[in-house]
Order: structure tokens, then sequence, then C-alpha cells
């Protein structure tokens, strides 16, 4: 079994990179969607409510804008959120990954080195695009606000990513899932 890692940041493409790889029948795991998998698990909105208040809670649910409020205006208090989450999201991939018979598992995430997945990843593919068209598909494929999409990009240019290859995504889809296709084949 093969593990890859799937990192770049916000808007380079790599949710459309993911989308690819499971339209060609690869196994995706979306750390996105692993972190808003584990913000449902009770003991995990207690220990959030605990660290950041009933504040972030709406029908005794997480409220992912309430909490983004809060963590994206501190550095302190996002480093308490991923000191909560991010262990938890490893143990889940790596349970996950355990309970799979695949060749290859694809793990698709900004955060991989972070949340400490480098680790287990046999390669990381960085999906890199320059940060115009990654503000332009922010603002027009996400609907964020200018602001918004700026903020996210500017909160993310001290992330530094280690990988092995390298995608570059500011061409046609055809050219990037050849790309991709080619890469694969040669690991």
């Amino acid at each position: 079994m093969k593990i890859i890692g799937i990192t770049g940041y916000t808007g380079s493409g790599k949710s459309t990179i993911a989308k690819i790889l499971k339209n060609l029948g690869y196994y995706v795991i979306d750390l996105d969607e692993v972190g808003h998998h584990l913000l449902k698990d009770r003991n995990i909105i207690n220990e959030l409510v605990k660290s950041f208040g009933e504040d972030i809670l709406k029908n005794n649910q997480i409220d992912r804008n309430a909490l983004a409020k809060i963590v994206f205006n501190s550095k302190e208090k996002l480093e308490l959120l991923n000191s909560i989450l991010h262990p938890r999201i490893k143990d889940y991939v790596i349970n996950e990954i355990n309970k799979l018979d695949e060749e290859i598992i694809f793990i698709d995430g900004a955060l991989i080195e972070k949340i400490g997945l480098n680790e287990i990843c046999d390669y990381i593919i960085l999906i890199d695009s320059p940060e115009d068209l990654r503000l332009k598909r922010l603002v027009e494929y996400r609907g964020l606000s200018y602001e918004k999409a700026k903020n996210i990009i500017n909160s993310q240019k001290d992330l530094k990513f280690i990988y092995d290859f390298k995608i570059n995504n500011n061409k046609s889809l055809d050219r990037i899932k050849d790309d991709l296709v080619n890469l694969i084949n040669n690991i």
C-alpha cells in the first residue's frame, strides 16, 4: 500500500485534483471532511466549549463560523484549536487507512505536515497555483468575498510545504489530469 499526500494552499486546486483521483477510482481521504466529522463528536464538542465558550454552539452543535471568528483572530487560539483537533484527525486517518485494502490511498489537505500525517506518507504532491489565480478561484467558485479570500491567503503565507513532486495547476483540466496520471504511474 502506498500513501500519497496531496497538499497546497487554499484555492490551489487540491479539491479538483481529489475529484480527478476519485473519478480514476482511487480512495481519497479529505482532511477537511474528517475535521468536520470530528466536530460532531460529543467529547470534542465538550472540550471545544470548555476552551472557547458556549458562543461556539448553535443547536448544541459547533457553529464553525463562530469558532472561525475566534481562532482566525488569535494565533494562540488557532494553536489551541489545532492542539485539540490535529491529534484526533491523525488518529482517525490512521485508523481509516488500517481498515482499507487499497493499492494507493491519497490524503487531501493543506495541513498534512502540521497534523503529522507526512510521517505515514510515502510521497507528497504539492498542487501549486499563482496567488492571483487562487484568489480568483476562492471568490468565483467558493463564493467568498474578496476580503475574506485575501485574509485566508494572507493567513497561509507562513505555510511551507515539504513535498516530493509538484504539479502546477494553471493549465487546462485535461493537462492537469495527464500530469497527475503520469506522475502516479511513475511513482
